[in-house]
Formats: C-alpha cells, sequence, structure tokens
C-alpha cells in the first residue's frame, strides 16, 4: 500500500487491525512490497453493537417466571419467538457465508 493510500486510510478510520504475522525474518523489512489489507466499517455498526449489550444487560437479571408468564399468556408469543429464531438463523448463516468467503479469497492470495 501506498503512503498515501495508509495516510487516507489511518486518517478515515477510528480503528485499524493488524496482525503481526510477520516474524524477524520474512518482516525484516516491514511491509515494503506487502500487501495491506483492511476493510472500512460504518461507525452505526458500533453504536448498533451497543444496543445489543443494553438488550443483554435489561434482560439478563429477569427471572425465568417472568419469560414464562409472558410467553404463556401472550397469544403472540410462539410466532414471535419463532420469527426472533429465523432472523438469528439469517444472521448466522449471513456471517459464517461471508467467513467463509472472505477465508477462500485468502487462500487465493
Amino acid at each position: 500500500m501506498s503512503c498515501d493510500k495508509t495516510k487516507e486510510v489511518l486518517e478515515d478510520s477510528d480503528l485499524v487491525c493488524t496482525h503481526p504475522m510477520f516474524g524477524q525474518e520474512s518482516g525484516k523489512d516491514w511491509w515494503k512490497d506487502l500487501n495491506f489489507m483492511y476493510e472500512r466499517k460504518a461507525r452505526r455498526t458500533r453504536k448498533e453493537f451497543e444496543k445489543l449489550v443494553q438488550v443483554k444487560e435489561n434482560t439478563v437479571n429477569d427471572s425465568f417466571d417472568l419469560y414464562s408468564g409472558r410467553f404463556i399468556h401472550n397469544r403472540f408469543a410462539k410466532q414471535q419467538m419463532e420469527s426472533l429464531e429465523s432472523a438469528l438463523t439469517r444472521v448466522k448463516e449471513s456471517l459464517e457465508a461471508r467467513m467463509n468467503k472472505q477465508n477462500l479469497t485468502k487462500l487465493r492470495y
């Protein structure tokens, strides 16, 4: 990556994660002639994650009786539970597909 491109990535990023994948021999010339991989992340992603953490923190201490009562006495609860399970399955499958695609891309280079 050129110095200009590196400067652009660093100035436009909240965080740049790297991996110490080079040892004393392979990394002796620092990053010279090596590819630097990165992916831009939207700032809203962090805010969405924080909201999920808040939901977890707000519910983790609720009693099982509370959830049981809501499930048993709410005629829409089963439908909502199925919708939630379906949504989580779709998210998990999308994440796994993206991870597999990135792993295949890395193997090609």
